[in-house]
């Protein structure tokens, strides 16, 4: 017996919940390769990763790019280096062997607000509260 508070579309409510969170494989690796375009070794690593992580390489790939984002670049190039040099791409090595690294600085922008330079004390009597 349903409950009277059955829906007849199931989760439509939640259905956009969540939906930045890259899914596919090719989408998160256009992600990474866009942001190692630079590393000499990335499609090696790529094609390491789907081979050793047959059946959820996207749970690596998406886990390993979560975790490079506090990290700058040198930094995880040097632990893909050590993940096809040791033929592992799990998310777990690949967390352990980056934490040994610092974290990247973040840039912090402060901006210079200029002050009124005039008097800009008002009177009481301007406000609500100070008019009798």
């Amino acid at each position: 017996m349903l409950s009277k508070f059955y829906c007849a579309t199931p989760l439509t409510h939640y259905k956009n919940f969540n939906t930045d969170e890259q899914k596919s494989f090719e989408s998160l690796k256009k992600k990474f390769l866009d942001r190692f375009s630079h590393f000499d070794e990335k499609d090696r690593f790529i094609e390491r990763l789907r081979g050793q992580k047959r059946f959820n390489p996207s749970y690596h790939l998406r886990q390993i790019l979560s975790i490079f984002e506090y990290y700058s670049d040198v930094n995880c190039m040097e632990v893909m280096r050590n993940c096809i040099k040791y033929n592992v791409f799990s998310y777990n090595l690949v967390k352990a062997l980056i934490q040994k690294y610092p974290l990247k600085q973040d840039v912090l922008n402060f901006t210079k607000q200029e002050l009124p330079s005039k008097n800009v004390k008002r009177d009481l009597l301007e406000y609500s509260y100070g008019q009798k």
